[in-house]
């Protein structure tokens, strides 16, 4: 049995951003249509035109990079290169933050 669209979009969602928060924009007014392209992703899925919110992606995002690189750390073998992974991700969430803070 094939997927419906909207389970399709669900899983790339998903899979892509770690959420489901998305819209078809023909369903969309006008007016929400403005400045959507600076809170989404736009992309054509079998022809239909949807936004994936990125964001509450962000925040979702952070937490899956944490847990990943925490789970390398505790691989044996790996903390050497751990550390590295820590250290530049350190340096991105706190650019995201001062961003944030403007």
């Amino acid at each position: 049995m094939s997927k419906d669209i909207t389970e399709q979009i669900d899983d790339i969602c998903e899979e892509r951003f770690g959420h489901t928060n998305w819209v078809i924009i023909s369903t969309l007014s006008d007016q929400e249509k403005v400045g959507l392209d600076d809170v989404a992703d736009i992309e054509t899925i079998e022809g239909v035109p949807v936004a994936f919110y990125f964001d509450e992606s962000l925040e979702k995002s952070i937490e899956l990079i944490d847990n990943l690189i925490s789970d390398i750390y505790k691989e044996n073998g790996y903390e050497d290169y751990a550390q590295k992974i820590i250290g530049a991700w350190i340096n991105i969430k706190e650019k995201l933050e001062e961003k944030d803070d403007e």
